[in-house]
């Protein structure tokens, strides 16, 4: 698996984040990337966080993708003060619960 990136954020980040720019005094007239700089993994970081947490081996499909996001966060965090406060791992545990309690339907598709 060829190493590309791609930011993760939680939902409840990006919420955040808008509601912030809601209550911001003041006019907002540019774009803001909404994640955390530490939060730029590898497909390979994320696969392995996913596995480690389930406890079962990693199985590495090939895939041509020459997509690659290292998104930098500077802008929100410097002129917003915003930072994230959920993990990768914080929304795989998610998942895995919501999963496990049977509260997910796997039938379900948004394609």
């Amino acid at each position: 698996m060829p190493e590309v990136h791609r930011p993760i954020v939680h939902v409840s980040d990006i919420s955040n984040a808008i509601l912030l720019c809601i209550e911001h005094e003041g006019i907002l007239s540019r774009v803001y990337n909404v994640g955390s700089s530490i939060q730029n993994y590898t497909k390979r970081e994320i696969a392995e966080k996913v596995s480690d947490r389930l406890n079962v081996p990693l199985n590495i499909v090939e895939k041509e993708d020459k997509r690659d996001y290292i998104v930098n966060f500077d802008r929100i965090k410097n002129e917003l003060n915003f930072s994230t406060k959920f993990l990768a791992e914080d929304g795989i545990e998610e998942m895995v619960k919501i999963l496990e309690d049977g509260d997910f339907d796997l039938e379900q598709s948004n394609v």
